[in-house]
């Protein structure tokens, strides 16, 4: 399933018109877990009869399923092709924020998981507090999951200069990040495994002829979040 996220940034000076996006934006609207929570509901009809009836909310039953019984050599074998990272949340970047005002460098107030940008290492090291520069390991591999072609100072491998385009990738269906018009893009191709999503398709074995009619109502809309120096 082709996917195409695209988001963008304004502020009070330029009200409605899009600004330019800062450098290291590809973070921003990397997807945090599994390709199945693009499937709000869904149901399986075969040979006319109703075999899995439409189920709203089907996505959070079947990730927590998935995140319950996947061991850590599916993960690391499987794990990349249908969205998720080769490690779970790192419980090591978890962090409580008590004060609830604004404060520089935390993730939020109250318990939160989410650093990803304090540090490249997602374990303790020798230097600081413990613990306190551990970023969520995940979130770390879902960002650089996203190819920057826009970065062209970095590995200068990627991009307009590089040895790839954003043609190349998406040719060989690779997930990258591109900017145009001050609009950022995210493209990639979710894998969705039936079996995953249905028991009665995992149980279903090897068929001659198969009557089946397969519905999925996917996850789109449009989001708009408010950041002010309070919030």
């Amino acid at each position: 399933m082709p996917i195409a996220v695209v988001a963008g940034f304004s502020n009070n000076a330029t009200a409605g018109t899009i600004v330019p996006p800062i450098e290291r934006s590809q973070a921003l609207c990397t997807i945090k877990s599994d390709f199945l929570n693009l499937i709000h509901q869904a149901d399986v009809v075969v040979n006319g009869k109703s075999i899995e009836k439409c189920q709203p909310f089907i996505n959070m039953a079947r990730h927590f399923q998935l995140i319950s019984e996947m061991s850590v050599n599916d993960l690391a074998t499987l794990g990349h092709s249908i969205g998720f990272s080769p490690t779970l949340d790192n419980p090591k970047s978890a962090k409580y924020q008590q004060s609830f005002a604004a404060v520089n460098g935390a993730s939020g107030n109250g318990y939160s998981n989410n650093r990803v940008f304090a540090s490249s290492v997602d374990n303790q090291t020798a230097a600081g507090a413990q613990n306190s520069a551990v970023g969520n390991a995940a979130n770390q591999y879902t960002i650089g999951r996203y190819i920057d072609i826009t970065n062209t100072t970095g590995s200068g491998v990627y991009g307009a200069t590089g040895l790839m385009t954003g043609t190349q990738l998406n040719t060989e269906f690779r997930p990258y990040y591109t900017t145009s018009g001050n609009y950022m893009f995210w493209h990639d191709h979710a894998v969705i495994k039936l079996n995953y999503l249905f028991e009665s398709l995992n149980k279903i074995g090897l068929v001659k002829r198969l009557d089946a009619q397969l519905r999925l109502w996917v996850n789109t809309g449009t989001v708009n979040v408010t950041v002010c120096s309070q919030c």
